[in-house]
């Protein structure tokens, strides 16, 4: 039984439909969520160039709905550009490292950023997305309103 998976079909954990298409899987799933999300974020704010920042390893990339956010760009006709960082390795010392770094390497390239799930919220998140804010830069959080509460 999967409870928590991001997007289980673009993971490879089951295929796309209404239900599961392994026998021995069970997997409680939104259809579309993410996609949903994303067109209306997009609907809302009408960005040309979304900021993306996300894990190094392929393999972190399918939680963080990699593959759904190029489909959207590529059927609504906007760009997406990427920064990647260490984000979910035990190896990343400070994810917030990541997030600031790449959060100043976006900000003049962007109208809109994506933010999607793998930084921890604490003190430091707003002073990392501090930037976004001055350029106001729509933000969408995919982790949720415990990061916007923060700003």
């Amino acid at each position: 039984m999967v409870i928590t998976a991001t997007d289980p079909e673009s993971s490879g954990i089951i295929g796309k439909g209404e239900f599961s298409n392994k026998e021995h899987v069970h997997v409680q799933k939104e259809k579309d969520r993410y996609r949903s999300e994303l067109v209306t974020f997009h609907d809302f704010f009408n960005f040309k160039n979304l900021g993306l920042i996300i894990d190094e390893s392929p393999v972190q990339q399918l939680a963080q709905v990699v593959k759904v956010v190029d489909e959207v760009a590529s059927e609504n006709n906007f760009n997406v550009i990427k920064c990647e960082g260490p984000i979910f390795s035990e190896a990343s010392e400070n994810k917030l490292d990541t997030l600031s770094r790449c959060v100043l390497e976006l900000k003049d390239k962007i109208d809109a950023l994506y933010l999607p799930v793998g930084f921890a919220v604490n003190d430091d998140f707003y002073q990392s997305i501090e930037p976004l804010i001055k350029n106001e830069i729509p933000t969408f959080s995919q982790h949720g309103d415990s990061q916007v509460q923060r700003t």
